[in-house]
């Protein structure tokens, strides 16, 4: 069995000097040299310059509180609303109106078809992440999915979305169910 060391390389020396003065013309490598000929020229050689130390140290930085406790996880209820297609063919946000032998039916907005079907698709999911910084608004977290929407074509959880706390543990899409939420 054999042992090897490591051996560091010589250091090189990266001093180097030259004088012109008077038609001298000298060079060296060697800082008692140089030192040596600077005295004989009446002059002192430069030392390194000494560190500069602050009479006070500079404000350190408080980040702003985190809104809840880092890597909680988060659940809250996501609602989606798609414009229907009306009889005619046309997608449309069809808006409500009171009329027909139901009482109530859907409008097309861009004609004057009438279609009972014709209402927008809401959809709601419930949906779980995790916490991973505050938001920009007040009361506001950023919170990393774990699964896709079920409207999404996708099977990656999507980007980060934007929550807004109210009471300890409950999340909300929009500031203002938040607001009343935490009185």
């Amino acid at each position: 069995m054999s042992t090897a060391t490591l051996e560091r390389p010589a250091a090189t020396e990266t001093f180097t000097w030259s004088c012109w003065k008077h038609e001298d013309k000298t060079e060296g490598t060697d800082r008692a040299e140089y030192a040596a000929h600077m005295k004989t020229h009446g002059l002192k050689a430069p030392t390194a310059p000494k560190k500069i130390k602050l009479r006070k140290q500079g404000p350190a930085y408080r980040p702003a509180p985190l809104e809840v406790q880092p890597f909680k996880w988060a659940r809250w209820t996501e609602t989606h609303t798609t414009p229907s297609m009306c009889g005619c063919g046309h997608y449309s946000d069809a808006h409500h109106v009171w009329y027909g032998n139901d009482g109530h039916s859907f409008k097309c907005a861009a004609c004057d078809c009438t279609d009972s079907k014709a209402g927008p698709d809401t959809r709601s999911a419930e949906r779980r992440g995790q916490f991973w910084a505050n938001g920009s608004a007040p009361h506001s977290v950023w919170v990393i999915p774990f699964e896709p929407l079920p409207w999404e074509a996708t099977t990656r959880p999507g980007a980060p979305v934007l929550l807004y706390v109210g009471k300890p543990g409950r999340f909300f899409t929009d500031a203002y169910s938040a607001k009343y939420d935490r009185r």
